[in-house]
């Protein structure tokens, strides 16, 4: 179940990027350390599949 998580929050940040770079030309970068993907899954496995996830994309956002 945590690996299906993963998996999908990691396709969701890939577009993301590619849909910046698409539309606005803008190259991005990651600006945190661990990378969002890898902060998600530990996340998941240190608080649960709910709250794991609320987290992450809680990170997410401050990408945007």
């Amino acid at each position: 179940m945590v690996k299906i998580l993963y998996l999908l929050y990691r396709s969701l940040t890939n577009f993301k990027h590619t849909l910046l770079v698409a539309v606005f030309g803008y190259t991005s970068y990651c600006h945190h350390s661990p990378t969002c993907s890898e902060y998600m899954l530990h996340r998941i496995v240190k608080d649960g599949t709910i709250r794991g996830l609320g987290k992450g994309f809680k990170r997410l956002l401050t990408c945007w």
